[in-house]
């Protein structure tokens, strides 16, 4: 084998050389992660295509890094899975132990993450075409709408462990600590396959554009967005969110697929009331589930969850028809300190959707049934109430 020309600087050196160079070096310091991205990297660029690396070749390559990266580290994440879902370690919170319960999810956001689960469950295949599954996931919305559960859910789906990382545990008043306390954690959820939530990550990767920060934050998103950058195929990271806007722009586009839960439509709350009758072994009165959906617009599912579970407590301490008792929780204490406008809209639907009599409409509304009836006959002739 002919030596190799020492005298040849870095611009001299071919491609190919210098990638086998570097390789070297990196296999002298023992630095496997360090050799797969530098092949993962090479193997990726127009370079290689141009120096005739086919299609089928790449994906080879990339198939035997992912099956000797898993070979390698199979023992060490057996014992490191066991370790870290035992118990809370320095960073990460152990979620959703048990079996994770399927969230009520609009049609388009089920379709994406059913989608992201194929990625995962196929991720051998999309390899071997020199792809990967997808790696960062963004959820953002109104506080309610099930974002924490929709990364248990996820999770559970995949069959890994999920962990939160929060950041009461990695937020500090020392300069640079909460920086090197983010990375810390994420390399921690990197020694197994997991799924990893960046709860509240506006904590983390708030805009670099505010005036009041004295540099602390800039310091975390900067950290956050070379981590996501370097974050490994297989594991999956969620950031979760209710204040989109606070959020870095560049930290935003960072991740590879976006998601908003909004608050639930007609359909989607009557899905969730009905879930939760069934958990407590309850059922409404005809129209009664009709009417609650009709009067919480603008609810979300954990709204509706109080809601109805305080309403069954109700029910049961006072020995009254649970329908009742759901329908009068939906209400503010004195009903008559509603608008008169909003008072009629309820009876409207309480009548007409759910079927109730004006009588047990009036007990709702803590009026007379002749009131009721000028309220719906107000509407009818389309008057002012």
């Amino acid at each position: 084998m002919p030596a190799v020309d020492r005298s040849k600087s870095g611009a001299q050196l071919s491609r190919v050389e210098a990638v086998l160079i570097d390789i070297v070096r990196l296999a002298a310091r023992d630095d496997a992660p360090a050799i797969t991205r530098r092949v993962r990297r090479w193997v990726g660029s127009p370079a290689a295509r141009r120096q005739g690396l086919s299609d089928e070749l790449r994906g080879e390559i990339l198939a035997a890094l992912e099956s000797a990266s898993e070979s390698s580290h199979s023992v060490r994440r057996s014992s490191t899975a066991e370790r870290m879902t035992s118990a809370p370690t320095m960073f990460l919170s152990p979620s959703w132990a048990g079996p994770a319960p399927p969230p009520i999810l609009a049609e388009p956001v089920r379709t994406a993450i059913d989608r992201l689960v194929a990625e995962h469950q196929r991720r051998d295949e999309l390899v071997r075409h020199g792809l990967a599954p997808t790696r960062t996931l963004l959820l953002s919305g109104p506080p309610g709408v099930g974002k924490t559960m929709t990364a248990g859910w996820l999770a559970d789906r995949l069959g890994l462990p999920l962990f939160a990382i929060e950041p009461s545990r990695v937020m500090t008043s020392l300069l640079g600590e909460s920086a090197r306390n983010l990375v810390n954690a994420l390399q921690e959820a990197q020694e197994v396959p997991c799924v990893v939530l960046l709860d509240e990550i506006d904590a983390f990767g708030k805009s670099r554009d505010d005036a009041q920060d004295v540099g602390e934050l800039k310091r975390l998103v900067t950290t956050l967005l070379v981590e996501l950058d370097r974050w490994p195929v297989g594991n999956l990271l969620i950031g979760a969110t209710n204040h989109p806007g606070l959020l870095d722009h560049a930290l935003e586009r960072r991740f590879e697929r976006r998601l908003l839960l909004g608050l639930p439509g007609e359909a989607e709350r009557a899905a969730i009331v009905s879930a939760l009758l069934d958990d407590h072994d309850v059922n409404f009165a005809t129209g009664t589930l009709a009417t609650l959906v009709a009067v919480t617009d603008g609810r979300s599912g954990s709204d509706l969850r109080t809601l109805v579970q305080s309403g069954i407590r109700s029910a049961l301490l006072a020995s009254e028809p649970v329908d009742l008792a759901v329908l009068r929780e939906a209400l503010p204490p004195d009903p008559q300190s509603l608008p008169r406008q909003a008072r009629a809209d309820f009876a409207r639907a309480a009548v007409e959707r759910g079927g109730l009599s004006r009588r047990a409409t009036a007990g709702l509304l803590g009026c007379s049934h002749p009131a009721v009836a000028r309220l719906l006959r107000a509407q009818d002739d389309k008057e002012p109430v």
